[in-house]
């Protein structure tokens, strides 16, 4: 189980290298970056579910308890990716700009996609 907790935190760490490569673009150019971005970390641990439900194949108490937790988790992580980019939005309009940011992506990544 150690193991597995470990190959979640590598799948989560990994989206950051990715996030960095879309700063300091043009905002077109950031939006595909950031899209792409997404669409790599969540493939990732699209992967990473799989494998870790294989691995619990026999155990079928503690796949429905992984399972739960991983619904659970779903909810959180788009509630708090709106929060965070409510945020942005808030200082976009204050100042002026009306570029929109990449909704949701950057803290996306920071969640694991």
């Amino acid at each position: 189980m150690r193991r597995l907790f470990c190959l979640v935190i590598i799948a989560l760490a990994s989206a950051s290298p990715a996030r960095a490569a879309c700063e300091n673009l043009p905002q077109t150019e950031m939006n595909v970056c950031a899209g792409e971005a997404f669409q790599q970390a969540d493939a990732a641990l699209n992967a990473l579910y799989q494998e870790i439900k294989q691995r619990l194949a026999g155990d079928a108490e503690t796949t429905t308890l992984f399972v739960a937790a991983q619904r659970a988790w779903l909810p959180f992580r788009d509630a708090e990716c709106a929060f965070a980019a409510s945020g942005v939005r808030q200082q976009r309009k204050q100042h002026g700009q009306e570029a929109k940011p990449v909704h949701g992506t950057p803290s996306r990544l920071r969640h694991g996609a």
